[in-house]
């Protein structure tokens, strides 16, 4: 506490700080904004911010129509900051503090978003600017896409219609918080110990490097492996023993199904809100009500897409199960033996070494080519930043185009234990250029890489593939146009907005581009046209690995979502396990199949009955991508053409016109199968 403070002026003071942060231009400092003492203000803060928000709506409603510019629906929301910045510092620093705090303050926040979703007299100043006001064409967009919001959650519904409504998107945001804390919670607490290395003679040198330190951390001498997804493909691709990696596969499908943290029970009440959300909304199932907004046209078009890439998988499937038999004189083999022996027949009859390929992609090495091709392609430089961070592995930057400075950009990249394992991109502040707000995006990438103690990482083919794609997320939402915040972030048809990100996983396998920045960690040597050749001949190795894994959660999210749902676990179970074994060439084991108590991102993060949008872009992008191929991967005017219809413009216009407005054509599959080599 400063010197002379009163006790009694010290939370007022500390919420003074806090909001000092918030008011700044640049990146907050999380370690004032998180600190104890701001903390322990934080609750009261976020109820006084709250209360704020209400009075500024309370007294919208009550301003003339006639008397209300299109600007006072967009202002500095300073509530909606913080309670984001919150959240993500919880995901990347989990705490039961801070879990608290949300936990406690969601059920308001959640009450006052009803209040504002089911508003009819905001509802009609909508209506009054769309009939009465002169707009312009972003204006009319927003007016449009807002006006069909309200719509889409019937506004018009009777009272106690609306009211039970709210009730159940209370519930859902509470599950949902719940769900995502469980698997957290579950992740951390899986870890293996290897007492000698009689297992791991075949492990790289860098994954055994990690593995030892974790050890070490925890005050063993021995190999530590822990939940995270560079940590289990380790042992799945180079553990020597069947047994252990079965260990490793059935504790990652069965994540969140056990004691305190099984969420099979709160699946099934989540189902059954869903399902009578549905009903209320007048649609005959969750899928449905989902996809009136998306690019799909109906769950039975989705679902038949997803048995049109199954049947033609799994022609793939078989051939490649086949030559791994043949070439091990296996009779059978499981699912957790898959990875191993690709690996091994990787290596032996097309001379691909894993190990040896990591070797050209060192972190820095990769990062420097993601900054450089920004640059070749729009002009775009970085400078890092002394910013306060709260982790000295963090990197931050000021991002220019043109030398005019357009976005903050974090990059979180390395593993912790208090931090959620998976990869994202996420928007913590939103672009407003308005007369009251002028407001740059701050932007961020997280991943869990794993470093050398010596302080180098090396990356596998995939861990570059998601550098690139999270990566891309940064610059589309950079890259937006538009001053308004409802047209920028991450505001598209959720069906569309992984394309741009998917698009440039393809610069990580071609040539020209692999040329350009994939060389060796000891000698420096480009990657040689050698080892080039050898893993073009294996761009169809094993496709139908990914195709068909998806498919098994693309077709989960669907059923789940347009059939009635499950009474009990033993019937969600079986469930689950019939979608899996339908979908699968292999014998599974229902005891080791029950990934749907960790599937986050339909339970916990809103992707429900929508997570075949990553197919969707996958088919979209190779349909973009072949634009690309046909010109050039770096032909400037093919760039400079995806940037303004696409890049630029995120929800200025529908999703299928912005394809249309690049590929001046509908979106066609020919490229997608040709890609996948089925």
């Amino acid at each position: 506490m400063p010197i002379g403070r009163k006790l009694s002026d010290y939370p007022n003071h500390m919420k003074k700080i806090i909001m000092e942060e918030l008011r700044k231009k640049w990146i907050p400092d999380f370690k004032v904004l998180f600190s104890k003492e701001s903390i322990e203000v934080l609750p009261d803060l976020l109820l006084e911010l709250l209360e704020g928000r209400k009075k500024i709506f309370a007294e919208l409603l009550e301003t003339p129509k006639e008397k209300i510019s299109f600007e006072i629906f967009e202002d500095e929301n300073f509530l909606n900051y913080l309670f984001m910045l919150l959240n993500h510092y919880e995901w990347v620093n989990s705490s039961d503090v801070l879990r608290k705090i949300i936990d406690d303050f969601r059920p308001a926040y959640m009450d006052f978003s009803n209040e504002v979703e089911f508003s009819k007299p905001y509802y009609e100043m909508f209506i009054h600017f769309r009939d009465n006001c002169t707009l312009d064409v972003e204006q009319k967009r927003i007016i449009d896409l807002t006006i069909r919001n309200f719509e889409q959650s019937w506004i018009h519904l009777p009272e106690d219609k609306q009211s039970r409504l709210k009730e159940i998107n209370q519930s859902m945001a509470k599950l949902g918080f719940d769900f995502s804390n469980n698997v957290l919670d579950s992740e951390k607490e899986f870890e293996y110990f290897f007492g000698t290395d009689e297992f791991l003679k075949e492990m790289p040198e860098d994954d055994l490097s990690v593995a030892k330190e974790k050890a070490i951390a925890e005050w063993k001498a021995w190999y530590r492996f822990t939940s995270d997804i560079t940590s289990y493909m380790a042992v799945m691709k180079f553990c020597s023993s069947s047994e252990i990696r079965k260990h490793f596969y059935t504790c990652r499908n069965t994540k969140a199904t056990s004691g305190k943290y099984d969420n099979r029970p709160m699946i099934l009440e989540i189902l059954k809100l869903r399902k009578e959300e549905s009903i209320l909304l007048w649609h005959k199932n969750y899928a449905e009500n989902s996809l009136v907004d998306k690019m799909a046209e109906s769950p039975e078009k989705v679902i038949e897409l997803l048995e049109q890439i199954r049947e033609r998988a799994i022609g793939k499937w078989e051939s490649d199960l086949q030559e791994i038999r043949d070439y091990f004189s296996l009779e059978s083999f499981w699912p957790w033996d898959l990875a191993y022996y690709s690996r091994i027949l990787k290596e032996k009859k097309y001379e691909v070494d894993e190990k040896e390929v990591k070797k050209y992609f060192e972190y820095d090495t990769v990062k420097k080519w993601l900054f450089d091709i920004a640059e070749r392609l729009y002009s775009i430089t970085f400078e890092e930043i002394d910013a306060p961070k709260f982790d000295p592995e963090i990197r931050i930057y000021k991002a220019f185009r043109d030398w005019e400075f357009k976005s903050y950009f974090i990059m979180d990249m390395f593993y912790r234990k208090e931090k959620t394992s998976w990869a994202w991109a996420d928007c913590l502040r939103e672009k407003l250029k308005i007369e009251s707000a002028d407001n740059d995006p701050i932007i961020l990438n997280v991943c869990s890489f794993q470093r050398w103690t010596d302080g180098k990482a090396l990356l596998n083919l995939w861990n570059v593939q998601t550098m690139f794609h999270e990566f891309w997320h940064w610059l589309h939402v950079m890259l937006s146009e538009s001053k308004h915040s409802w047209l920028n972030g991450f505001h598209v048809e959720w069906d569309f907005v992984e394309l741009p990100s998917q698009i440039m996983e393809n610069w990580c396998n071609e040539k020209e581009s692999l040329k350009t920045f994939a060389k060796h960690i000891d000698t420096g040597e480009v990657i040689t046209d050698e080892l080039l050749e050898k893993l073009d001949k294996l761009q169809h190795f094993m496709t139908w690995v990914w195709a068909l894994a998806q498919n098994q959660y693309w077709m989960l999210d669907m059923k789940l979502h347009t059939e009635e749902p499950p009474e009990t676990i033993e019937e969600l179970d079986d469930k689950v396990f019939n979608i899996f074994q339908d979908i699968s060439l292999f014998t599974l084991e229902k005891e080791s199949t029950k990934v749907h108590a960790s599937f986050t991102h339909i339970f916990g993060w809103g992707y429900a009955a929508w997570y075949y949008s990553y197919l969707w872009a996958e088919i979209i992008e190779a349909d973009v991508f072949s634009e690309f191929k046909k010109n050039g991967i770096f032909n400037p005017e093919v760039w400079n053409r995806f940037y303004s219809t696409i890049l630029s413009q995120w929800a200025r216009k529908p999703a299928r016109e912005l394809f249309h407005d690049f590929m001046w054509r509908d979106i066609e599959l020919d490229a997608y199968f040709k890609k996948q080599g089925f």
